[in-house]
């Protein structure tokens, strides 16, 4: 082992080298070419896992737009229910019909209210975590420089 950082064992090989250059820049060429295909095939794999990460992120991005989109037509169906409710409560007021209905319309105005503002905490909730997963998407996505 201690003879290849000798100089004469170098001397030698440069010998050998240069004294069969027919033999010794095939053998290069075919090694150098046996590396860029190993290393081709080891960067298809890789772009194979990155293309399957990226339809993964994809999809799972579109789902969660489907499920925002769900959430947020239910908060505006709660919205337009609660206004109907306000009005209906209004108008009971008016024609002063039983304090006991209107009071029970009232618990019932209040329970759909609380029900709207969970539904929003969430819709705030997803919407928060569509922003963090479209910047994750995106930020995974190659640049059109390249």
């Amino acid at each position: 082992m201690d003879q290849i950082f000798t100089s004469q064992f170098w001397h030698d090989q440069w010998v050998v080298i240069t004294s069969a250059p027919w033999l010794v820049i095939p053998l290069l060429l075919v090694a150098g070419l046996v590396g860029w295909k190993w290393k081709g095939g080891n960067d298809e794999g890789e772009i194979r896992g990155l293309r399957a990460e990226l339809d993964t992120a994809a999809q799972r991005l579109e789902f969660a737009r489907e499920q925002y989109e769900a959430v947020v037509k239910q908060l505006k169906e709660l919205r337009d229910k609660v206004a109907q409710q306000d009005s209906v409560i209004a108008e009971f007021k008016r024609a002063a019909i039983a304090p006991a209905r209107v009071d029970q319309l009232v618990t019932s105005n209040t329970e759909i209210k609380s029900a709207l503002t969970n539904l929003s905490t969430s819709t705030s909730s997803l919407g928060q975590a569509l922003r963090v997963l479209r910047n994750t998407f995106t930020a995974t996505l190659p640049s059109e420089s390249q």
